[in-house]
């Protein structure tokens, strides 16, 4: 029974066009991983914000097949203990994937350096 619903949400996914109109709100498909990586570079430098590490980690190895993405980028993981997300980065990542929520399914910033401001970002 899983299986078939599997291949059924497949088959819906198929038919589904792939828009990709000049205003990003108006998409329905997520973005490629190209892209992404190109919205948040330029966001970086609209911000004069050096682009986080773990978040660019995780911007390169989105899988282009996902139509939806989690984020968890924990702030306590060994990884990214050096480099938590603060509220300028999490503004300059919430600037990026404004335009793309539809995509988000999940986020976990949880043991960053995150206070109001980023927060109200969020």
């Amino acid at each position: 029974k899983k299986r078939k619903e599997k291949e059924e949400n497949k088959t819906e996914k198929q038919q589904i066009p792939n828009s990709r109109s000049k205003n990003p709100k108006q998409r329905k498909m997520p973005l490629s991983r190209d892209e992404l990586l190109e919205v948040y570079r330029i966001k970086c430098e609209e911000n004069k914000r050096e682009a986080n590490r773990p978040f660019l980690r995780y911007l390169e190895d989105i899988n282009e097949e996902d139509d939806a993405i989690d984020i968890i980028i924990r702030g306590n993981d060994r990884l990214n203990f050096n480099y938590r997300i603060e509220d300028l980065d999490l503004i300059v990542i919430c600037g990026t994937l404004e335009s793309y929520s539809e995509c988000l399914l999940f986020l976990d910033f949880s043991y960053n350096h995150i206070g109001d401001t980023g927060a109200m970002a969020l």
